[in-house]
């Protein structure tokens, strides 16, 4: 079974990739060089819309999927202006990761307590070139008052974001650690556990 992983971002191409590795006769692929040039404009109103616009851009019929993510942080204190919008919040998706990071921290800096709660979702979409499949994971938590870890590129808001019932942040994580409590790790489980039934 091969499967292109239809992103590129580095941050979210990698955790992906280390969570499919184990599964036994699956090869995972990038963007093809033939598709890399391809920019997908997310319209879509959910991360599922998202993430299926993603995987049906770089679906080609030699592989027998293509996987996309969608995923964003929706903090109630400022309702609609995250979620599918995150990263185009603030300085926007041109700038740099720690650029984006510092406008956000800076945004925060006077809203304390219960109005920094957040969460994390994500929707994978598993597209095969008819039909898209779904899977969402979602991580509560906290943002922190300050970025407590270096960015990996890619996923600058897990160098803020504290997980309920720890005191570090995402990035800060051992990897084993986060692949059990992640939103992307949560919807990638759910993924896996179709995949084995299908190899």
């Amino acid at each position: 079974m091969k499967i292109i992983i239809a992103s590129k971002n580095p941050g979210k191409y990698q955790e992906i990739q280390d969570f499919l590795t184990p599964v036994s006769g699956l090869t995972t692929l990038a963007i093809p060089d033939s598709h890399s040039a391809i920019e997908v404009e997310e319209t879509g109103e959910t991360y599922q819309d998202n993430s299926f616009l993603k995987a049906k851009a770089f679906y080609i019929p030699a592989v027998d999927y293509t996987l996309a993510d969608d995923a964003g942080i929706e903090i109630p204190v400022i309702s609609k202006q995250l979620g599918v919008k995150t990263r185009r919040f603030g300085a926007g998706e041109k700038v740099s990761d720690q650029e984006w990071l510092d406008y956000f921290l800076n945004y925060f800096k006077n809203y304390k307590g219960d109005q920094r709660q957040a969460r994390f979702k994500t929707s994978l979409c598993l597209y095969n070139g008819q039909t898209p499949m779904f899977f969402e994971g979602i991580v509560t938590g906290r943002i922190a008052q300050e970025q407590q870890c270096p960015i990996i590129k890619g996923i600058p808001l897990s160098s803020v974001f504290i997980p309920d019932g720890f005191s570090v942040a995402m990035s800060q994580m051992p990897l084993q650690q986060k692949n059990q409590i992640s939103h992307r790790a949560k919807a990638l489980t759910k993924l896996l556990d179709f995949l084995n039934q299908t190899t």
